[in-house]
């Protein structure tokens, strides 16, 4: 039952109505069969999903005076440790165990509570995102057959939309990071390039003037002042906090116009579609990346073919980045593809905020048009 998995039961919601999730589960199989992922790689996922799970419900006991812990051998334990490929013995060593090296000596040093239970969520963190990129990776393999023989694709990139929420949080920071650069491709290809077409064409047109949001960008972007950059700067710190990096942030950003420090954690980013406030409250911890290398090595010696395979690919990269810089990468690197592409875009209204049909607020479908910049496309048509 999901009920019995912390992972899965922190949200209280555990069934949502009309959703048959056997159902799902059919076509999930089917899914898979038509991608020509094997059984075999089908039940390897699998395991390690289970893995996942089990390691969220892995506790541990306090031991001393000083917060050191141990973990509580019991079957969350011997259960990852077996969906795993390593003995329970291992796993519980490097949960609350780190290495160091002392002189000539390699040292086991006691985590302490907080710090064990970081190292545990950072694992099955890294197995769960290992997993989803060897999927896609397996899929991409299964629809290039044949690809070689035309030179030719057709591609489809479906993004998540711009995000406001109550509460915004590292989610929603880069989400909407990624939907203005994706803004700047939209703004570039059907306002720049095409009007500087209309020019060397000589055609007489009035010319279209639209919101560029470079100023944005430069927000996030710049090296070393920028979002990210002190972002990774504050996360590098141990004794930073979530408040000191809002506090360096109003400190070094408050001359951009599109940032505006608020009061406590808290603060504003001007985006192309709109203000939004995010809390600062986790910025940090979500960006490091906390998997520390007897981790590495625990899921190098495990009999299972995948966790060695997640293993080596992480070793196999040059350096540790953090989320937000690996992010700016992959994003720097989807663009540089989309450039090399002959771009169409589709784009997706929002007819009402309650998820209803026959439903239209006009207010709410003008503000999307005219932040998507679909009126200024319109205009230059």
């Amino acid at each position: 039952m999901a009920s019995e998995y912390n992972y899965l039961n922190q949200s209280g919601c555990l069934a949502i109505n009309d959703v048959d999730d056997a159902s799902k589960f059919h076509k999930l199989m089917e899914a898979l069969n038509t991608v020509r992922i094997c059984k075999e790689d089908q039940e390897r996922a699998f395991e390690m999903l289970a893995a996942v799970l089990w390691l969220g419900n892995i506790s541990f006991q306090v031991i001393d005076n000083e917060n050191h812990v141990e973990v509580v051998a019991d079957e969350a334990v011997t259960s990852a440790a077996s969906l795993m490929g390593c003995s329970a013995k291992d796993l519980m060593l490097a949960l609350s165990t780190r290495r160091i090296q002392a002189g000539k000596d390699i040292v086991a040093k006691r985590l302490m509570l907080q710090q064990a239970i970081d190292t545990r969520d950072a694992l099955a963190k890294f197995i769960y995102a290992s997993l989803f990129d060897w999927l896609v990776e397996e899929i991409n393999k299964s629809l290039e057959i044949g690809k070689r023989l035309t030179g030719r694709s057709i591609s489809i990139l479906d993004i998540y939309g711009f995000e406001s929420f109550q509460k915004n949080s590292f989610e929603q920071f880069c989400i909407n990071y990624a939907n203005e650069r994706l803004q700047q491709h939209f703004n570039r290809h059907l306002f720049k390039l095409e009007q500087e077409e209309y020019e060397s064409d000589g055609i007489d047109w009035t010319k279209v003037d639209f919101e560029d949001n470079q100023e944005c960008l430069n927000l996030f972007e710049t090296k070393p002042i920028g979002l990210i950059s002190l972002l990774d700067e504050e996360s590098n710190f141990p004794k930073a906090t979530d408040l000191t990096f809002a506090n360096k942030l109003k400190q070094h950003l408050n001359a951009n116009p599109c940032f505006k420090g608020e009061r406590g954690g808290a603060f504003s980013i001007c985006h192309y579609a709109g203000e939004v406030l995010y809390d600062t409250i986790g910025f940090l911890e979500k960006n490091r990346d906390p998997l520390h290398s007897d981790t590495i090595q625990l899921l190098s010696s495990c009999s299972c073919h995948l966790p060695q395979l997640f293993a080596s690919n992480m070793l196999n990269q040059f350096q540790k980045q953090s989320v937000g810089t690996k992010f700016k990468g992959q994003l720097f690197k989807l663009i540089q593809q989309l450039e090399n592409s002959t771009p169409h875009f589709i784009r997706c209204i929002k007819p009402n905020s309650k998820q209803l049909p026959g439903m239209y607020e006009k207010d709410l479908v003008l503000e999307q048009l005219r932040c998507c910049g679909v009126l200024e496309v319109v205009r230059i048509s």
